[in-house]
């Protein structure tokens, strides 16, 4: 069920007929992570603390999915990502986008 949310999400941002959207502004110093279903958000916080890593918003409670921020003058967000998804209590992450709402009938 989580998997196929997941790629429910996906597609659902790639199917935008706006371009715009897929040349989004990336919110620099924010990441979302998709956190396994067991994984306290809290515990991310006191792992990767050397980076200032925060809890800001629990965007999902269902699916744990988390936007944090973190000081990028200590780390890239590449970086980070890149060792947030070698964590085991990690499934995704990624850097947090500004998107434009688009219009509905």
């Amino acid at each position: 069920m989580r998997t196929a949310a997941y790629i429910f999400l996906i597609a659902s941002v790639f199917s935008c007929s706006s371009g715009e959207n897929l040349n989004a502004k990336v919110n620099r110093g924010e990441v979302i992570v998709d956190l396994a279903k067991d994984v306290e958000p809290s515990s991310m916080e006191s792992q990767f603390q050397a980076y200032d890593l925060t809890l800001t918003k629990m965007l999902s409670l269902d699916l744990n999915i988390v936007r944090y921020t973190f000081d990028k003058s200590k780390i890239s967000a590449s970086v980070l990502i890149s060792a947030l998804i070698e964590n085991e209590g990690v499934e995704n992450a990624q850097t947090n986008k500004t998107i434009k709402a688009r219009n509905t009938r």
